[in-house]
C-alpha cells in the first residue's frame, strides 16, 4: 500500500476505521498525524478503541498534544511536528446487517434496530448518517431481496461508502468480494444524493489507516465543517485496496493480540 498523495488546501478524511486496543500507541499516534481520523466505535466490540477513551490515552502520552476542537467530537493531535485529527465516529449494526456510520452525534446508538430509525436518530441528532459497505452482509454479498432495502436506505443517508478497502479478491475465484463495490457504484449513479465516499474500514491493525478515504478542504476544520462538506458533495475519493497479507493480518489480530 502507499501512501496517498498530498494535495494543496486538501486533508484527507478517512472516517471509518477501527484501530485495535493492542497495537503500538506510538505507531498509531504517527498515522492519527497524517490526516482525518474517524476512531469509529462498535457498542459489541470490546478490543477497539472509542474517541473517548483514545483521547484520555493521547492527553497522558509524552510528546503528544491534543487539542479538542468540539468536544466529544473532534480533536487535533500534535505528535513529532506533524498535525493530524481524530473525530467520533460510530459504527451501528443495524438489525444485524446493514452497517449506519455516523458522525456528529455525541450520544451512542444501539445495535440491532431497524436502519431506517438509526437514520432518523442521527439526522434528529444533527448528524450525517453513511451506508457502509452495503454490499456485504457480513462475509457475503447482499442478494435480491436485501439489494431492496439498500435502494431504500440510498434515499435516507447523506451518503454511501461505495468503496471499502477491505473488499478484496482474496482468494479468487472464491472469495471475491470487489465486486460489492462495483455494485454499490453502479446503484450510486443512480441517486443523486449519493457522491459515494471511501474509507480503510481498518480492523485492529494500524497501518492500512488513510490509506483510503475523501480528500476535504483543509481550513476551519471541525465536525461542522466535516459534515457540510459530505452534504454539499465537496470532496473526491481516493481508494487503495489493501493486499491480502495486511488483509490476513487484520483479522487475525484480534486473536493474536
Amino acid at each position: 500500500m502507499k501512501k496517498p498523495p498530498q494535495k494543496e488546501g486538501q486533508i484527507l478524511a478517512d472516517l471509518h476505521t477501527h484501530p485495535g486496543l493492542k497495537q503500538n500507541l506510538d505507531f498509531l499516534v504517527e498515522k492519527l498525524t497524517g490526516g482525518i481520523t474517524g476512531i469509529s466505535q462498535d457498542n459489541d466490540w470490546t478490543t477497539i478503541w472509542n474517541y473517548k477513551d483514545l483521547m484520555g490515552a493521547l492527553k497522558t502520552k509524552d510528546g503528544v498534544n491534543v487539542r479538542e476542537i468540539d468536544r466529544g467530537l473532534f480533536a487535533e493531535v500534535y505528535y513529532n511536528g506533524q498535525i493530524g485529527y481524530i473525530a467520533k465516529t460510530q459504527e451501528v449494526c443495524a438489525n444485524g446487517d446493514h452497517h449506519i456510520l455516523t458522525i456528529g452525534c455525541r450520544e451512542n446508538f444501539p445495535n440491532k434496530e431497524d436502519p431506517r430509525k438509526t437514520i432518523e436518530s442521527t439526522h434528529n441528532s444533527g448528524g450525517v448518517a453513511i451506508l457502509n459497505h452495503p454490499y456485504i452482509f457480513g462475509k457475503r454479498m447482499a442478494n435480491e431481496r436485501e439489494e431492496l432495502r439498500i435502494k431504500e436506505l440510498y434515499q435516507m443517508v447523506n451518503e454511501a461508502e461505495i468503496f471499502n478497502a477491505q473488499c478484496i479478491d482474496l482468494i479468487p475465484p472464491f472469495i471475491c468480494m470487489k465486486e460489492a463495490n462495483r455494485k454499490a457504484k453502479e446503484l450510486a449513479s443512480q441517486y443523486k444524493n449519493i457522491e459515494g465516499i471511501a474509507s480503510s474500514d481498518t480492523h485492529y491493525k494500524i497501518s492500512p489507516i488513510g490509506t483510503s478515504g475523501i480528500y476535504i478542504p483543509n481550513q476551519d476544520l471541525s465536525i461542522e465543517a466535516i459534515m457540510h462538506y459530505i452534504k454539499s458533495k465537496d470532496f473526491e475519493r481516493y481508494e487503495q485496496y489493501v493486499d491480502r497479507w495486511t488483509f490476513f493480518k487484520e483479522f487475525i489480530s484480534p486473536w493474536r493480540g
